[in-house]
């Protein structure tokens, strides 16, 4: 049990400290910014004259639409046109691919059957690759006795 209020001490007076350094920091910024704030007060902004809001919508609008105007008469903006079908995204070639395949318009059976023949082929060529390389640390090693 006093295992419990110790370590219940030992959270409360670390959670104290962290709150009382974030309080010391808050003073010390209040503090800053009261010491080295701008005495000067700011200039008040005369009041504008009283406008028709009617008045300033229908002038904001107009103005609006001269500007759209304008930027269109300058706009050098056209439509992209279609590209050629020649050139083919990844994206559609993998989905055609996919879908040639789903459908069995796919010589799936031909690239696998060159697969297998090379694995047919490969202990051949692993022993040739070996014989040669014998052949070869034996002439080296003649070389090396002379």
């Amino acid at each position: 049990m006093t295992d419990l209020i110790l370590s219940l001490e030992i959270t409360a007076l670390g959670m104290g400290l962290v709150f009382g350094a974030i309080l010391l920091l808050w003073l010390m910024m209040v503090l800053l910014t009261t010491f080295t704030a701008d005495k000067s007060p700011a200039p008040t902004l005369p009041e504008p004259d009283p406008v028709s809001e009617t008045g300033f919508k229908a002038q904001a609008a107009a103005l609006a639409v001269a500007i759209a105007l304008a930027e269109q008469g300058q706009s050098t903006a056209h439509p992209l046109p279609e590209p050629p079908t020649a050139i083919v995204s990844a994206w559609q070639l993998g989905m055609r691919t996919s879908q040639r395949a789903q459908k069995g318009n796919f010589r799936s059976n031909y690239s696998a059957s060159v697969i297998a023949r090379a694995f047919l082929f490969l202990p051949e060529a692993i022993s040739t690759a070996l014989r040669l390389l014998r052949r070869q640390s034996a002439r080296t090693a003649a070389r090396n006795d002379n």
